[in-house]
């Protein structure tokens, strides 16, 4: 697990508290299959460390009618 859920994660840098992601959103591309496995090995570490992930082949994309994603979805 990269991170216990809900517990706080302290940046060094500055010194903030900030809670870890708990969405992801992966756009690839692949010719060769080698971009989609590893969209595949992220999402898969992705879920299980309960992040909510969801993959998109951006060469199936309709790119006349492209709907923005939604932050709070």
């Amino acid at each position: 697990m990269l991170f216990p859920p809900g517990e706080l994660i302290l940046l060094k840098e500055n010194g903030e508290f900030l809670l870890p992601y708990n969405k992801l959103m992966i756009y690839y591309f692949s010719g060769t299959g080698n971009s989609k496995n590893v969209a595949l090995w992220l999402s898969r570490v992705a879920e299980e460390n309960e992040i909510e992930c969801n993959m998109i082949n951006i060469a199936s994309v309709d790119t006349l009618n492209i709907d923005p994603p939604d932050p709070l979805h």
